[in-house]
């Protein structure tokens, strides 16, 4: 006899920053990168195609991911997926 799991399981969502020590380098990358008024991007938007993700959300998650010395898109993809403060900038993907 074996303990029933199931896998599919719907989970609560995890507030991910009490995971994250208090002074952790996100929190400061956050911070700065909030201050950036959101008019400097309005000459980028375009009408068409499907809707973009937030530019401070892509900034912050390339300065925390070069923070860390990692390069690569492939390599700042996995870390979206597998680092928790990565996943704290990024929220629900």
């Amino acid at each position: 006899m074996h303990i029933h799991y199931n896998t599919n399981q719907t989970t609560l969502p995890l507030e991910i920053s009490s995971f994250l020590p208090q002074d952790h380098l996100v929190f400061t990358i956050e911070k700065v990168v909030n201050t950036l008024e959101d008019c400097h991007f309005h000459a980028f938007y375009h009408a068409f195609g499907r809707l973009s993700y937030h530019p401070k959300m892509l900034i912050a998650t390339l300065l925390f991911a070069y923070s860390q010395g990692i390069f690569s898109g492939r390599k700042i993809e996995k870390m979206m997926i597998e680092n928790l403060a990565m996943q704290y900038l990024t929220g629900p993907l």
